[in-house]
């Protein structure tokens, strides 16, 4: 302590005179201990408590550079970026070797639209603290944005170079890297990066579904690679259970996902939960995320057994499922936030099977079975993409209740030459093939207007820019954010034609538009993720609305555009289609769900191991 307040001294004052250092010392010791209450209250959450005990730290000693430093720090995380940026400031003018100070305004300034100011505060930082690996990655991230790889590239190596061990600067690699196409190493370093984003290798999985230059064969190989790398972080593997082995018994069924909510994921299992028979099977669900909304309550109310697993380490978890003896253990994430399939991949329940959310291949050799159907996975065709063993439903892979949407629609805007088109998927499924097909209908019939959703703030000019370098005025793109759920299906009904993304089809997004009774064509795409909507309409028995070509998407795209009658012919067809499909019948889809599950567990109790 003695040292420290010498320093502060020095810092303040110089030599100064005697009575003026006991002064001031008296001033550091107060400020000092409000800074460190500040620390407390800030970690505890109460960020306007420590707001006060850092502005009475300056208070106290004026001229510590640490209490400004602190009080910028919490009024950037409260949102108060011109009073943080004034905070920090002070605290380099009064201290200006104090790396951190720049480091951290560097930081603030980047978020607020200056990656000018931000890059030279960080070289200022580094020539300061060449030992400062933050700052090498922080400007690394700079230098990427503005397009300049090469150069953060060599930045986030120096990061490695001082920290081998750092999960921040390996992932931001990793992720560089993986847009470079230099895949090899990028899995390491993705694995590593797992420390930092705890889904950093499925991460790098999920774009590769959005990849149309990749062949199915290289996207599989990189599955299995960072299944074997899941694998091996997994630690030990399970090769015996307590579950009895009779063919004919009620089985214990549970479902994990971190997507029980407003997603997908939540809209599509609830009708499962809820037709599941109880003399049949004891459904579990495992919910791994801790935010919680209206629909988590609604699919915790059809859930016979709800459990929140989200606190639980993988082991945790991994013990927890056999302690419930488990027998079938269904994974609904796959390589999407959230998931669990480190644990998976340990084999706490004897049969394991994934299913609806990742449409591709886990990778992981300890899970048994995907669930899928004839269109996503004609017989023959795509067993070579999955390590795991293909299980076909009956008529469909989608069961689906509109229980969010509207029963009855009054689309508005009324007459008009302009012709409405738009996607209501997820923007990072835009691949470049993707917006090139987009672009040819938009180039050919100039009365189109285009609505993308789901397309963060952030992104959006990029996104008018790839538009405009394939010929078309962003004036006719309108972009919008996430809508709420009344908000979307308005969106979606209030559309002449929507249009579906390439390679990574939609799948919940195609049954939504199918129900607000607005056209959409189907490419055929050539694997399963390519092929959602192509199921969807399949079952549907809509083969007027399905391309084979992207030419013939096209071209029948075109003629949406210009043939209202048929629109107007499609539109109340659509919705109809839909109630009378095996894609509403959640009993008959279900009965065919339990008997697939049956045949997983009959195929585990005839053998003498877990199938392969």
């Amino acid at each position: 302590m003695l040292s420290r307040l010498k320093k502060l001294r020095r810092q303040l004052l110089g030599r100064g005179d005697e009575a003026g250092e006991r002064t001031t010392a008296d001033a550091l010791v107060i400020a000092d201990g409000l800074v460190q209450a500040g620390n407390a209250l800030e970690d505890s959450g109460d960020t306007v408590a420590a707001l006060a005990s850092y502005r009475k730290a300056v208070q106290s000693a004026p001229a510590y550079a640490r209490a400004h430093l602190n009080l910028g720090n919490v009024l950037a995380k409260m949102q108060r970026g011109d009073e943080a940026d004034a905070a920090y400031r002070e605290a380099m003018r009064i201290q200006p070797e104090l790396a951190t100070a720049r480091f951290n305004l560097a930081t603030l300034l980047a978020n607020r639209g200056n990656p000018a100011g931000a890059e030279e505060l960080l070289r200022e930082a580094l020539e300061i603290d060449p030992a400062l690996a933050e700052a090498e990655v922080s400007l690394a991230h700079v230098l990427s944005t503005a397009g300049r790889d090469v150069e953060a590239e060599a930045h986030l190596r120096r990061a490695l170079a001082l920290r081998p061990d750092y999960p921040g600067a390996a992932f931001n690699l990793g992720q560089m890297l993986v847009g470079q196409d230099r895949f090899d190493e990028a899995v390491d370093l993705l694995a590593l990066g797992s420390e930092f984003a705890m889904d950093a290798d499925s991460w790098m999985l999920f774009a590769l579904n959005n990849r149309p230059d990749l062949s199915t064969s290289q996207v599989f190989d990189l599955h299995v690679r960072i299944g074997a790398t899941i694998a091996r972080r997994a630690g030990r593997t399970y090769s015996s259970w307590s579950n009895s082995r009779d063919p004919q018994r009620r089985l214990r069924v549970g479902y994990v996902s971190g997507d029980f909510r407003a997603h997908p994921v939540g809209m599509l299992i609830k009708p499962v939960l809820e037709h599941h028979h109880g003399d049949n099977m004891d459904i579990h669900c495992y919910s791994n995320n801790a935010a919680a909304d209206a629909m988590t309550e609604a699919l915790r109310e059809a859930a016979p057994t709800w459990h929140d697993v989200s606190s639980l380490t993988h082991d945790e978890f991994a013990e927890l499922v056999r302690n419930h003896a488990i027998d079938i253990l269904v994974d609904l994430s796959g390589h999407t936030n959230h998931n669990r399939l480190l644990a998976f991949a340990r084999r706490p329940a004897p049969v394991q099977a994934t299913w609806m959310g990742y449409l591709n291949t886990t990778g992981i050799a300890a899970m048994d079975f995907r669930i899928c159907d004839r269109y996503t996975d004609p017989p023959g065709e795509t067993e070579m993409c999955f390590t795991e063993t293909l299980v076909r439903l009956r008529h469909s892979q989608w069961c689906y209740e509109p229980w969010l949407a509207p029963n009855e629609f009054a689309r508005t805007g009324g007459a008009t030459d302009k012709i409405r088109f738009g996607s209501v998927n997820n923007h990072l499924k835009i691949s470049d093939a993707c917006a090139e097909l987009w672009a040819q209908i938009l180039r050919n019939e100039p009365r189109i207007e285009f609505t993308l959703l789901d397309v963060p703030p952030d992104q959006r000019d990029r996104l008018l820019g790839r538009f405009a370098a394939l010929g078309v005025d962003p004036t006719r793109i309108m972009l919008h954010g996430r809508l709420p759920v009344c908000e979307y299906y308005e969106a979606i009904g209030n559309l002449d034609v929507a249009m579906d993304t390439l390679p990574y089809s939609g799948g919940a997004t195609t049954l939504d538009t199918v129900w607000m009774g607005t056209p959409l064509i189907a490419l055929r795409g050539d694997r399963p993720a390519a092929r959602n909507a192509f199921s969807i309409m399949s079952t549907l028995g809509m083969f007027e609305l399905i391309a084979e070509t992207p030419a013939e998407y096209v071209e029948k795209n075109l003629r949406l555009a210009r043939d209202r009658g048929l629109r107007h012919q499609l539109r109340p067809m659509l919705r109809e289609r839909m109630r009378a499909s095996p894609l509403m019948d959640a009993g008959a889809f279900v009965a065919d769900l339990e008997s697939c599950y049956r045949s997983m567990w009959r195929s585990w109790c005839e053998s003498a191991s877990p199938p392969a």
